[in-house]
């Protein structure tokens, strides 16, 4: 599936499609303010790329960094990041996806690993209370 989506190089420019998408919006863009944008896209382009080339979308048990909690709760209690936030930001990675072609199928596939990352997201792991 990696080499058949066009590789790293087409991963890239739909990391980078879906950034200027975010970054451009006014419901969400002021979640990304004061964190290094470079790092974040290098970071969003390295998982679907070793995901792709095993034949996956995503290659959860290779990455070490936080988890989805401890990456977004202050967002979460301090910004009062959401659902409707998270919903925007899928819209905005299925409209780079179709920009660049990506079939719906595979499309269809990304949007249910991405699901997957909601719950983990705005459950606070210790009272597991959801707060999105």
């Amino acid at each position: 599936m990696f080499q058949k989506l066009g590789g790293t190089p087409a991963i890239q420019g739909v990391v980078d499609e879906f950034y200027t998408r975010v970054f451009a919006d006014d419901d969400v863009k002021g979640f990304f303010e004061g964190i290094n944008k470079q790092k974040l896209k290098a970071h969003q382009v390295d998982i679907p790329t070793r995901g792709l080339q095993a034949g996956l979308w995503y290659v959860k048990e290779e990455y070490h960094g936080k988890d989805m909690w401890r990456a977004h709760e202050k967002l979460v209690r301090d910004q009062g990041l959401n659902d409707n936030h998270f919903n925007i930001i899928v819209k905005h990675l299925v409209g780079a996806l179709q920009k660049f072609n990506v079939p719906e199928e595979d499309i269809q596939a990304a949007g249910k690993v991405v699901e997957t990352t909601r719950d983990p997201m705005f459950r606070d792991p210790i009272t597991k209370e959801y707060l999105g």
